[in-house]
């Protein structure tokens, strides 16, 4: 069993809809409120991630669909059940790293400033920075992984540390959540760049 589900919310409201026999897509485009052409393309999707068998005209979830519905209803328990992420699609990466820009003795920092070759005045130049808070008995060694928005190509970059700092310099129009992961995953570190209260308004507001 996958130790995380990553859904859309279309997908999760499916999943919560349907029950655990086999049933009719219009009766799951009645209680999602989605038409029964969309809920036949979510469950062929929902198929693919083994969360639900479909034909023609009906749908039923596959065990792991059925935990999945159970983490959504919060009625599971215990570690071996993972965990469930509802994307945002348009900051993918919210809530999927953990949430916090501190754990594990590690924080992800971000430096944000308007791009001065830019004429145009609609480019900033971020600095993403992961470092250990505790150097000298935590020094942070190995490298960072960042998860970047998908506009970015490529959107998963990595960095080697230097005096225990890793940094990723990048050029944005805008704020979008990025994840970092550090200590060959232990660490998983997330930060909303709107949140972030040096950063100039007009990037926060993209």
């Amino acid at each position: 069993m996958p130790s995380e589900f990553v859904l859309t919310p279309d997908e999760a409201a499916v999943i919560r809809a349907a029950p655990d026999y086999e049933s009719p897509y219009y009766e799951l485009a009645t209680v999602t409120r989605l038409t029964p052409s969309r809920v036949r393309d979510i469950v062929k999707n929902l198929a693919k991630k083994n969360l639900a068998e479909s034909s023609s005209s009906t749908a039923v979830l596959t065990p792991d669909g059925q935990t999945v519905r159970r983490i959504l209803a919060g009625t599971a328990r215990g570690s071996t059940f993972g965990r469930v992420h509802i994307v945002d699609q348009y900051d993918p990466h919210k809530g999927r790293w953990g949430g916090q820009p501190t754990d594990n003795g590690r924080e992800l920092r971000a430096t944000v400033r308007p791009a001065e070759d830019d004429l145009d005045r609609i480019w900033f130049d971020v600095d993403l920075e992961v470092r250990s808070t505790d150097p000298v008995n935590r020094p942070l060694v190995g490298v960072v992984t960042f998860f970047l928005h998908p506009s970015f190509s490529p959107d998963v970059r990595t960095a080697t540390p230097v005096d225990n700092a890793a940094v990723l310099t990048l050029r944005s129009l805008g704020a979008f959540t990025v994840g970092a992961v550090a200590d060959d995953g232990a660490t998983r570190l997330e930060l909303d760049l709107a949140e972030l209260p040096s950063a100039p308004e007009a990037f926060r507001a993209l």
